[in-house]
């Protein structure tokens, strides 16, 4: 009951600080970086699964290292293709704006009169060039060949892990596996701080229970 009560009252300070600290850091990524909107990264279950036993530190850095480049070239073969359309059809979009402002900057020189939405055209078409770097890092590699069971064995040589239901599961089932230990790094973010408001609610009747 105790830990339940604590964990209750401290939840919406140590979720609000988790929440900015994770707003602050993944803006300043993505501003400088846009492309890395499509990135992904193994989760704590994933570090557990592949790390070996009295592994070194920086062996295990290294091998997860080599085998983000497999992973992400395993799971962009298994792209939603209505997602596929969606993005494409908002990247053409984003590039037609922005064809649009530049032209206008080297016709007219019309960039820092124009305002729309109380905003010049410099700040719209800063925030199009972010639209296209993220749609471009989402969408899938189309010179990249379908060939997932290789791809996973690039992967199972770096992590060391390939177990039997992988082996044994239709392609499309390997894909759901794999990517639940390797989610989009900012839906990993989220769900770090989600579960930091489920955490109290969890605790608190297991221990009146055992109470």
């Amino acid at each position: 009951i105790v830990a339940g009560l604590t964990t209750m009252l401290l939840s919406p300070f140590i979720f609000l600080f988790t929440a900015a600290n994770l707003l602050f850091r993944y803006v300043e990524v993505y501003k400088a970086n846009p492309s890395d909107l499509g990135t992904r990264r193994w989760c704590r279950l994933a570090d557990w699964q592949f790390r070996l036993y009295n592994e070194l530190p920086h062996v295990f850095r290294k091998r997860m290292v080599d085998s983000y480049e497999p992973a992400n070239k395993f799971v962009s073969q298994f792209s939603s293709p209505i997602l596929d359309h969606i993005i494409r059809f908002v990247f053409n979009i984003a590039s037609a704006l922005a064809a649009v402002l530049v032209l206008m900057s080297l016709v007219g020189g019309f960039l820092d009169k124009i305002q729309i939405f109380g905003q010049g055209l410099i700040w719209h078409l800063g925030v199009i060039t972010i639209v296209l770097a993220g749609c471009r890092a989402l969408l899938p590699d189309e010179n990249l060949a379908f060939d997932p069971q290789k791809r996973l064995s690039e992967v199972a040589q770096a992590t060391l892990y390939l177990p039997k239901h992988w082996i044994e599961a239709y392609e499309l089932e390997k894909a759901v596996a794999f990517g639940q230990l390797n989610p989009f790094d900012a839906s990993l973010a989220s769900t770090s701080t989600g579960s930091l408001a489920l955490s109290s609610s969890s605790l608190y009747p297991a221990g009146s229970a055992s109470a």
